[in-house]
């Protein structure tokens, strides 16, 4: 790990009840593969997994400035590809529910036979209707890209937004995954959740060369993954005191200070009335109910579903 970080970093946001390989899935999409298809994408990004929540810190200008940033590089990079794009999208979510209906119908022993199939599948559904469309959606509000894009990427990734399989996916890839893993190395389940998706990747390819990390008990404790869009591989810390650096120089010192009142920017101007409904994880969403105000910490696509039943919509 580096001993100097050549950005600013705060807080991003956090979440509950997010294993590693998610965690490090979202960030191969929204990170490299993101700055491959679209131009811009995270750069660096360090997640600290403590008692059951994961804190996200990222580089500042990239949280302030990232829909933006997207904004500009789609206006550059897709002038001429913005409807293969979208087509893309689309042939990926119209094939969805078979693909995950395969996951899910699959024999434990036929899944493993497949497992990189399978993998594939659930990252491309990640990818094009959960993680993609959600983030071209959010620049279509910056004031960088024209009308005619923010129409064509509004058209589609509306609908796609409004039936997000990422919630159908990992219900049926998680289980069967957790369950390889714990039956090919000796542990629970649970723990089988605390692989990265680096890792598993590198299980898959090449599982005789595969060295299971000795502390990965520990990673449901006290953990952290340093993710640059760099690097061939996720770094791993395990470093309790600068952990416990990062956790006091960016997450405590963000929680500091009770708020009694909350100020902020509108992005849609209106009037909402309704039950308020805090959800921070997937597993909130079905508190969820038609014309409730939605209060998160961040509208990251994990919780895509609530977003299309609420009647308004407050986040950091």
């Amino acid at each position: 790990m580096k001993e100097e970080q050549p950005h600013k970093l705060e807080l991003w946001m956090e979440r509950k009840k997010l294993s590693p390989f998610l965690v490090s899935l979202f960030y191969v999409v929204e990170g490299p593969k993101m700055k491959e298809i679209i131009g811009a994408g995270w750069s660096e990004q360090f997640c600290i997994f403590k008692d059951n929540t994961v804190y996200f810190i990222c580089a500042s200008g990239e949280i302030h400035d990232f829909y933006k940033i997207h904004a500009s590089y789609i206006q550059n990079t897709l002038k001429n590809t913005t409807g293969e794009l979208m087509q893309k999208c689309l042939d990926v979510y119209n094939k969805a529910d078979e693909h995950i209906s395969n996951i899910a119908h699959a024999s434990q022993d036929d899944f493993v036979k497949n497992i990189r199939m399978h993998l594939d599948s659930a990252y491309e559904i990640f990818m094009y209707t959960t993680t993609l469309p959600y983030f071209l959606l959010m620049a279509t509000e910056s004031d960088v890209l024209s009308s005619e894009y923010k129409n064509s990427i509004k058209e589609v990734c509306e609908k796609l937004r409004g039936d997000s399989k990422y919630v159908k996916v990992q219900n049926a890839f998680l289980p069967k995954l957790s369950k390889y893993l714990a039956t090919e190395f000796a542990v629970s389940e649970q723990t089988a959740l605390q692989f990265t998706y680096d890792e598993v990747v590198q299980i898959i390819e090449n599982r005789s060369s595969f060295v299971l990390d000795p502390k990965i008990n520990e990673r449901e404790k006290l953990f952290m993954i340093e993710f640059n869009a760099e690097d061939t591989h996720d770094t791993l810390i395990y470093d309790e005191s600068l952990i416990e650096k990062y956790l006091k120089q960016y997450v405590y010192v963000a929680k500091k200070d009770e708020i009694t009142e909350f100020k902020g920017n509108i992005a849609n101007k209106g009037y909402a009335k309704g039950r308020v409904v805090v959800v921070n994880s997937p597993d909130e969403l079905d508190k969820v109910r038609d014309g409730d105000i939605v209060v998160s910490i961040n509208t990251n696509p994990t919780i895509m579903p609530a977003l299309v039943k609420c009647a308004a919509i407050v986040t950091d």
